[in-house]
């Protein structure tokens, strides 16, 4: 007698799908929600990725006021400057930012707020002014201040140290020639002529080759302290207090700029309770540098082998003096 119901082994009562159609059905609706799924997370992390670079770039611009290459790579900013151009890119688009070549120095892909290019405009200056800069145009910052841009956006200048490095190396050069010639001298029983030879400073080749190895190059260090005029660095004092640095691409052939910066070291915070101690300006003794006589009319005076800040200041004194006359009248 054959049975017209289902077998243990046979139909539907077992859980599987009789149906093939419906089970490849099933997968490819699986397929497709999962799928959907992922994009949809895909496009969430792209735009929590976006808002994140957009924060970020918000940040850059408030913090400098113009973004390039450069900011990403000091800030320390992961992914390198292509994902921020983009955003900085849309910025432009939207007319929220400008690009242009704005600082010189910096990458080519400069994007500035608009309030910023017009206080750079502002700022440039096409002649130094008669009269010279005041107090106004100085500025004096810890060389790790983020408002410092030398040693991390810019390079900095050459400092006149280096400068008399390189004339140190013409000079050893030059001795050393000298000394062969007095070596074959003294062979032909001939008296050599005293050495005289001088850098391009004037200093003797000695002192200017010891003067190599007290350092000449300016850092981002704590206590090193630079002194601006019209944004341009003009002085680098070492954490040390004790080196004085120009920058000679910063003073025009007027020195204008050059008088107020010198007038602004006594007024550099000094660490401790010591007086500062010059002792070397760009690499050479301070007593012999030819910046000695304007830093004794900034109010310093001689000690020993240094230059230090004066216990009396004539000009200030003169100022108490008529102070107090305006006020008893």
């Amino acid at each position: 007698m054959v049975s017209t119901g289902s077998s243990p082994g046979l139909g539907a009562d077992d859980g599987t799908d009789a149906n093939p159609d419906a089970s490849s059905r099933a997968l490819a609706e699986g397929a497709v929600r999962s799928r959907a799924s992922t994009e949809r997370e895909q496009a969430e992390t792209r735009a929590l990725t976006t808002e994140r670079l957009l924060l970020q770039v918000q940040m850059l611009l408030e913090r400098y006021g113009l973004v390039s290459r450069e900011m990403i790579a000091a800030e320390g900013l992961s992914g390198g400057f292509g994902p921020y151009y983009k955003v900085l890119k849309q910025l432009e688009e939207g007319g929220r930012v400008r690009r242009g070549y704005f600082v010189e120095g910096l990458a080519g892909a400069q994007f500035a707020l608009p309030a910023a290019v017009e206080r750079l405009r502002a700022a440039r200056l096409d002649e130094t002014p008669v009269e010279g800069f005041g107090d106004a145009e100085v500025l004096i910052l810890s060389a790790v201040d983020p408002a410092n841009p030398y040693g991390a956006l810019l390079s900095w200048p050459e400092s006149g140290g280096r400068m008399l490095e390189l004339s140190a190396r013409r000079s050893r050069d030059a001795g050393a020639r000298q000394l062969g010639a007095a070596t074959q001298q003294r062979t032909a029983g001939l008296e050599p002529p005293r050495s005289t030879e001088k850098d391009d400073t004037g200093a003797d080749a000695g002192t200017v080759a010891t003067s190599v190895a007290m350092g000449t190059v300016p850092k981002r260090i704590a206590g090193a302290w630079v002194i601006l005029v019209v944004g341009k660095p003009v002085l680098y004092l070492t954490a040390s207090g004790r080196q004085l640095l120009t920058f000679p691409d910063s003073i025009t052939d007027d020195g204008h700029e050059l008088v107020p910066a010198l007038a602004a070291v006594p007024r550099v915070p000094s660490s401790g309770r010591k007086r500062r101690l010059i002792q070397h300006i760009d690499g050479i003794p301070a007593l012999e540098s030819p910046l000695r006589e304007a830093l004794l009319a900034a109010g310093f005076e001689v000690d020993h082998d240094a230059l230090v800040p004066a216990h009396f200041s004539p000009d200030a004194a003169s100022a108490r003096r008529t102070q107090g006359r305006d006020k008893r009248h």
